[in-house]
């Protein structure tokens, strides 16, 4: 197994590297890289299955996120673990946002990476062609209201636009939530803001016309 770490923090990197070569998993090997702009040129000469990445490597420059895209769009069965830079309040959660694709805090407990790992794995079997994980994705109307809410638009707002009733709205932002695991709009907006940063954007389910969400306005707002 080959892992790549590009992270800033020294006590992260050693934390992983310890979890990998510290137990004796055999046949691991850890790559730590610095910049970014090298990524592809590592994958081709190490081929790892594992990439775990702080979203400050690439967050700031378009150019990086773009490069990490296009490497997570084309080696599907490597998988790409986010680390958000902040603690908000995604302590221990993880999201699936492609089936190679995952955001979590550092937070993630060791049996929450075991587990990953695992189905990891399993999904990555030679009896797979590639991974299978429940993707966060939201309903047309789920996408709407997230597109006014995150643009400043008030609940009342909202269901003036939408036609809908005020409790309909709550119900919709609840479920955005609850999908997204966070606990406040801050934490929300932020995991949207590195969704979008490198990815197609948020999943639309039923809406064949919108299968992703870029709400940009409201990620600068929320910034």
């Amino acid at each position: 197994m080959s892992v790549i770490i590009m992270d800033p923090c020294n006590y992260t990197k050693a934390g992983i590297e310890y979890y990998f070569n510290g137990k004796k998993k055999t046949g691991t090997k850890v790559y730590d890289i610095d910049d970014l702009s090298c990524l592809s040129s590592v994958f081709i000469e190490k081929k790892p299955q594992v990439v775990f990445l702080n979203e400050e490597a690439f967050i700031h420059n378009e150019e990086y996120c773009f490069e990490v895209k296009k490497m997570t769009s084309k080696y599907k069965n490597t998988l790409f673990i986010i680390f958000m830079s902040v603690d908000l309040s995604f302590m221990g959660h993880w999201l699936w946002v492609r089936n190679n694709v995952l955001i979590t805090s550092k937070a993630l407990p060791l049996e929450g990476l075991n587990r990953l790992l695992a189905d990891y794995r399993d999904y990555n079997s030679p009896y797979s062609d590639e991974l299978k994980f429940p993707v966060f994705s939201l309903s047309c109307s789920e996408c709407c209201v997230l597109q006014m809410w995150a643009a400043g638009c008030s609940t009342e707002q909202i269901s003036r636009m939408m036609n809908i009733k005020i409790k309909t709205v709550f119900s919709h932002k609840s479920n955005i939530n609850i999908k997204i695991k966070a606990t406040n709009k801050h934490t929300m907006f932020h995991i949207i803001r590195i969704i979008n940063s490198i990815t197609s954007g948020v999943s639309v389910k039923g809406c064949p016309a919108l299968s992703s969400f870029h709400p940009r306005r409201s990620l600068e707002e929320s910034k």
